[in-house]
């Protein structure tokens, strides 16, 4: 073996021992898309799925707004930074891409003639190496035209 065959070995393992080692100190960076579905809830159970039809439908044009959520957390108010605002297409979604790690909001508004079955503020907490990892948040709307049907009270019998 000839000297400069040893010293060209030695530098690539010096070299991947540098790189392995680098590669070992960066630091992770998630990538999150975060998944925002609308749907009519008809059965107003807060939930999509089967409604008394069938499938609920989704609903096109529901204005969704995302916030950074600053400190205090968990607590939505005027310090959180709102980002970006969008509505939901035909398939009743909105997709906010390659968010990076950290503390966000997600807020929605009922369009007219119906009232929310979901909270119109909810926390999305992106921590860890997500990746492309989607997180799906729901918005449940109820129209007016449905209170009669789905939602009674019973009478109370007076003694």
């Amino acid at each position: 073996m000839s000297a400069t065959y040893i010293r060209s070995v030695l530098i690539a393992s010096l070299l991947l021992l540098f790189l392995s080692a680098l590669a070992g100190q960066a630091q992770p960076t998630g990538c999150y898309d975060l998944a925002v579905l609308a749907f009519e809830d008809l059965n107003a159970d807060g939930a999509f799925g089967l409604g008394p039809a069938g499938l609920e439908p989704v609903m096109a044009g529901v204005k969704i707004r995302l916030y950074q959520d600053l400190p205090p957390r968990q607590l939505f108010g005027q310090e959180d930074l709102w980002l970006v605002s969008g509505q939901t297409n035909e398939d009743g979604y909105i997709v906010f891409r390659c968010l990076s790690t950290g503390y966000y909001f997600v807020t929605g508004i009922s369009p007219q003639g119906y009232l929310p079955t979901t909270p119109l503020v909810q926390s999305a907490p992106l921590d860890g190496e997500a990746q492309g990892a989607v997180l799906e948040y729901f918005f449940g709307q109820l129209p007016h035209s449905a209170i009669v049907q789905t939602l009674y009270f019973p009478a109370m019998r007076l003694p």
